[in-house]
């Protein structure tokens, strides 16, 4: 993977309110995947104590659209569905791994899955990322 390409993601994401905000943060990341995770405050829970659907989506959106963009090129999120499998409940940390199902040159798909802090599986889902004709990296 090219370096500029991955210093530059690991950049966009460190500097981003709304990801700053969530907690959200990319431990990994290499052609075609990405590895993150939200550590989880009061304000990520609903009213059952768990890990709120929508912080959950927005873990996996942000880190699946990172992988989209290993290939240089912003991406935008096309379609997104989620399996919520079970409650996200007495955890510190969500962790998200997004693999590429099809890299395209415009259109691409990633699976995600996300795990609590006992490595328990709690959601799976797919993103369609559009891939902008727009570089990551400033020149």
């Amino acid at each position: 993977m090219n370096p500029k390409i991955k210093q530059a993601m690991y950049d966009i994401v460190e500097q981003n309110p709304y990801i700053l905000d969530m907690d959200i943060s990319l431990t990994e990341y290499e052609e075609g995947y990405a590895k993150g995770e939200m550590r989880i405050h009061e304000r990520h829970l609903n009213p059952y104590r768990s890990v709120h659907g929508g912080a959950l989506y927005t873990l996996a959106d942000v880190i699946s659209g990172c992988a989209a963009c290993s290939c240089g090129n912003y991406a935008t999120t096309v379609t997104g569905s989620m399996n919520y499998l079970k409650p996200a409940i007495n955890t510190g940390k969500i962790y998200c791994e997004a693999r590429a199902v099809r890299d395209g040159k415009q259109i691409s798909v990633y699976d995600v899955c996300l795990t609590d802090d006992r490595g328990e599986l709690v959601e799976t889902g797919t993103f369609t990322f559009y891939i902008m004709n727009r570089s990551i990296i400033e020149e």
